[in-house]
């Protein structure tokens, strides 16, 4: 029997170009923990039986798979998270610098991945992976991170052969966020220096179970939600007032790898949102500390630019 450290398991992603087959990976990604494992509904046989005995039998009605996955943030593998994430891509560019433009699909049935995990003691295939909860963490230390939340079905077991891509990585020398009036007053805004930012976006994902089968026969997103929250030091009362005034500001978020050139520009990783509101702002007066505040933000539709207006990644990843 095999007994292995955590770094010795591998993650492979595919996209799957049918939902629910699975692929060989078409990339290996590095992660820092993973908690995607096999999961079960049960039905407890709890009829009397003339015994004080509070259960009989357990009969496994439903196997599926859950859990998380969090890796820090490279340039060609959070593609697939940002597929998964929003539904849809559109990508130009050549000589190894391409843009991917990802945009939301309203459907219920984003991109479906397959993802394996390989390891001495087993490799299996999680088919229909489909993304319920997507967070990126912009921190003052290591590089930045994200979390994918993901509903699949239940693994198969499989033969797969890792091989590791070189990705660019972001550090906190790279992340920007940004306010303005509005979208065209993103480019001429001055980026605030914050010391701590985390975008979160929720997808309401659920597995659709049906009779006749032990797996549920689709895993489908129901809703996007997108908040975020950041913290910096109190020189101001601008970003109080926006909540006190029920303020709605165009917001941009950059991070982008700027000890890298691709063939002109850097690796870059751009995230707009159209109308944003503001509110839970906290100040900090701990007295050994620089005064600081934080304060949470929500996205918004909006008729024109829809929730998210800009999700663009670049890379020297050809297609998704």
């Amino acid at each position: 029997m095999s007994k292995i450290a955590g770094r010795l398991v591998r993650l492979g992603l595919a996209i799957e170009a049918t939902r629910g087959t699975g692929l060989a990976p078409t990339i290996w990604m590095p992660h820092v923990n993973t908690t995607l494992f096999p999961k079960v509904d049960e039905a407890r046989d709890i009829g009397a039986l003339g015994s004080l005995a509070d259960s009989n039998d357990k009969l496994v009605t439903e196997k599926y798979a859950e859990g998380d996955i969090t890796a820090e943030l490279r340039d060609q593998s959070i593609g697939y998270f940002l597929y998964a994430w929003l539904g849809a891509v559109s990508t130009s560019g050549t000589a190894s610098e391409y843009t991917h433009a990802f945009s939301l699909s309203e459907s219920n049935q984003h991109k479906s991945l397959t993802i394996v995990e390989k390891s001495d003691i087993v490799t299996q295939m999680y088919k229909l992976a489909m993304l319920s909860r997507f967070e990126i963490n912009m921190t003052l230390e290591g590089l930045v991170q994200f979390t994918a939340g993901l509903l699949a079905k239940s693994p198969v077991t499989t033969t797969q052969t890792p091989s590791y891509t070189t990705e660019n990585k972001f550090t906190k020398k790279g992340v920007k966020i940004y306010i303005a009036t509005d979208l065209a007053g993103l480019s001429s805004a001055t980026a605030l220096e914050t010391k701590a930012l985390t975008l979160t976006s929720d997808l309401g994902t659920e597995r659709d179970s049906a009779h006749g089968t032990v797996q549920p026969v689709d895993i489908l997103n129901k809703m996007i939600s997108i908040e975020g929250s950041m913290s910096l030091n109190y020189e101001n009362n601008t970003l109080r007032d926006y909540m006190v005034n029920g303020d709605k500001k165009a917001v941009r978020i950059d991070i982008e790898d700027l000890d890298t050139t691709l063939t002109s520009n850097t690796p870059l990783l751009r995230i707009e949102l159209p109308k944003v509101d503001f509110s839970e702002w906290e100040g900090n007066y701990a007295l050994e500390d620089i005064v600081s505040q934080t304060i949470k933000f929500k996205a918004n539709y909006d008729t024109t630019n829809g929730i998210i207006s800009t999700c663009s990644l670049r890379n020297g990843k050809a297609s998704y």
